[in-house]
C-alpha cells in the first residue's frame, strides 16, 4: 500500500496523540467514505501533521484472510522494531506469543528510555531513528509504527526495562489509562509490547499461523543469528539467504551447490534447477520488496 495524501480539512499539532488522528478515521461515514482506514505513513510541515496524510484507504483492514490485512501489519510494526535492536547488536532473541487475538512481543534490546516510553508509543514523530547512520538498514524507519498499533488496538501495553528499572504504560484505543514504574533488578533490558487489535476496526479476526510461520522464517533468514520464538516454534538461520533459498527449493534438486555471497551492503544467493522459468526474491533493508 502506498501512502495517500487526502485532504479532509483537518490538521493536528505534531505532539498530538496518535489516537486523536486515528479517531477522525474511526467513523468513515463522517469522512464521506465507505471504507475503513489505517495509519500507513505521516508527513510533517512546520511542526504540523496533516491528518489526511496519515491515512490510507483500504477496502477493509483486518480479518486475517490475506497477508496484507491490517492485523499482520500491526504485528509486523512491533517485530520490526525488535529486529532493529538485533541489527544494532542489542539482543539476539525475540519472543512472540499469541493467545486468541492477544499478541505479546518481547525483545532483549536496549529498552525504550524510561522517560520517553509513553511518548514513543503515542506521540507522532518521537522515534529515535531519524538521520542516524546506525539505522541505515533499519526495518522500521518512520517512527509511526507503534503509535499506529497503539491507536488501532482495543488494549495496548508497553513495558521497558533499563538497568534494573522499568516503566509500564497501558492504553485503550490509544488513550493512556495508567502507568507504573519501579525497580526490577532481575529483568533483562528490553521492551515488551502487548496488544489486541480493536474489533471496532478489524471486526472478527482470523490469524493464519501458516502465514506467520512464513513471515518469521523470512525474518530469521534475513538476519542470520537472530532467534525468534513463536508459540513453541524456533526460527533461526545460520547462513542467511543460502538457507532461505534451500528452503524455497525444498525437495527440488539443484544442478550445483548454492552460490552465496555476503558483503557489508549486499547479500545474494543463487542456483539453477531443471525447472522451466525462474523465481527470484528481492529484499531491501530486511523487507521483501513486495511489502514496500
Amino acid at each position: 500500500m502506498a501512502a495517500s495524501s487526502l485532504d479532509i480539512g483537518m490538521c493536528f499539532h505534531r505532539d498530538a496523540p496518535a489516537a486523536d488522528v486515528v479517531s477522525q478515521a474511526r467513523n468513515a461515514e463522517d469522512l464521506g467514505y465507505d471504507e475503513f482506514w489505517v495509519i500507513e505513513d505521516c508527513f510533517f510541515t512546520a511542526g504540523v501533521s496533516l491528518a489526511a496524510a496519515a491515512l490510507t484507504a483500504t477496502e477493509r483492514i483486518g480479518v486475517g484472510r490475506h497477508y496484507d490485512d491490517g492485523i499482520y501489519i500491526l504485528l509486523k510494526e512491533v517485530v520490526d522494531n525488535a529486529v532493529d535492536e538485533f541489527i544494532m547488536g542489542e539482543g539476539k532473541t525475540i519472543e512472540v506469543s499469541r493467545v486468541d487475538d492477544a499478541l505479546t512481543i518481547r525483545d532483549y534490546g536496549r529498552g525504550i528510555p524510561l522517560g520517553k516510553v509513553v511518548d514513543c508509543v503515542s506521540k507522532i514523530n518521537t522515534g529515535g531513528k531519524y538521520n542516524d547512520d546506525v539505522f541505515q538498514f533499519s526495518v522500521g524507519l518512520n517512527g509511526v509504527g507503534t503509535k499506529a498499533v497503539n491507536a488501532l488496538s482495543a488494549e495496548f501495553a508497553v513495558t521497558s526495562w533499563r538497568d534494573g528499572k522499568f516503566l509500564r504504560a497501558e492504553f485503550s484505543q490509544g488513550r493512556l489509562l495508567k502507568e507504573k514504574k519501579g525497580k526490577d533488578a532481575n529483568a533483562r533490558n528490553g521492551t515488551l509490547i502487548e496488544f489486541t487489535p480493536d474489533p471496532e476496526i478489524f471486526g472478527e479476526t482470523n490469524w493464519n499461523d501458516e502465514y506467520l510461520d512464513h513471515r518469521f522464517k523470512y525474518y530469521a533468514h534475513l538476519n542470520s543469528g537472530l532467534r525468534i520464538l513463536y508459540n513453541g516454534e524456533t526460527y533461526v538461520s545460520k547462513h542467511g539467504l543460502e538457507d532461505l533459498l534451500a528452503d524455497e527449493l525444498g525437495d527440488e534438486l539443484a544442478l550445483y551447490d548454492i552460490i552465496h555471497v555476503k558483503l557489508p551492503r549486499l547479500e545474494f544467493a543463487l542456483t539453477h534447477t531443471n525447472t522451466y522459468g525462474e523465481s527470484h526474491y528481492s529484499f531491501v533493508n530486511g523487507q521483501h520488496t513486495n511489502d514496500g
